[in-house]
């Protein structure tokens, strides 16, 4: 059974890097504003990281990944890089919808210039 996420950023921080352990290396870059965020905000936060990661390694098969928080201007800015295959043309997933959905359509999943793909999701 999975622990329901709980909105406290530094413990769901640990409980996807224990997940992930032996599989990718994670790097965290959270503003420190993020931690004034409604409880709410953080978890889909924590949510849309979690998905993130998860496609970077099943579909990408990265082994290093950097995920950054930010808020700015009162909007949450999540920021997902990795040193995997990158991007692959197809048919869009859940996903996809996922965060075309919670971020109404800000987002955009890149090729990265030396490899990998960067995820950028703007809520």
């Amino acid at each position: 059974f999975k622990t329901t996420n709980t909105g406290n950023i530094e413990v769901e921080i640990e409980k996807l890097n224990n997940q992930w352990l032996g599989f990718v290396e994670m790097k965290w870059h959270i503003d420190s504003a993020v931690s004034d965020l409604e409880t709410r905000q953080k978890i889909l936060l924590m949510q849309v990281a979690e998905e993130a990661i998860s496609n970077s390694v099943r579909h990408g098969l990265c082994k290093n990944i950097r995920v950054s928080a930010q808020v700015v201007s009162g909007a949450l800015h999540l920021e997902v890089t990795d040193d995997g295959i990158g991007p692959r043309d197809g048919k869009p997933g859940l996903g996809s919808t996922f965060f075309k959905n919670v971020s109404k359509g800000k987002w955009s999943l890149v090729q990265e210039p030396g490899g990998g793909s960067k995820l950028t999701v703007h809520f």
